[in-house]
């Protein structure tokens, strides 16, 4: 009995801190147009659907987009997911 117990309970132990990685910081963007300027830096991971994408500033996370046109031009930490009729990506824009 008391070996369930203990058991149930480092299962809940694992099952919240499970949750913390999940609940980390995010942004979410969406629209017609959008724009992430130059010198502006987003410090958690970017979720952005809009019809026209322009990506100019740093992303220290990942990058989730769809939309018909994307273009990045900056510096991105993390994975760049796209979905789009026409996508740039630029290299070395400073």
């Amino acid at each position: 009995m008391k070996q369930k117990i203990i058991g149930l309970i480092l299962l809940l132990l694992v099952s919240i801190t499970g949750f913390l990685g999940v609940t980390t910081a995010q942004e979410f963007r969406s629209g017609n147009t959008s724009s992430i300027d130059s010198g502006e830096t987003i410090n958690s991971s970017l979720w952005i659907t809009r019809r026209s994408i322009d990506i100019a500033g740093d992303v220290d996370g990942d990058v989730f987009c769809a939309g018909q046109h994307v273009t990045v031009s900056c510096t991105v930490q993390g994975d760049l997911l796209c979905a789009a009729n026409y996508c740039c990506i630029r290299r070395n824009c400073r």
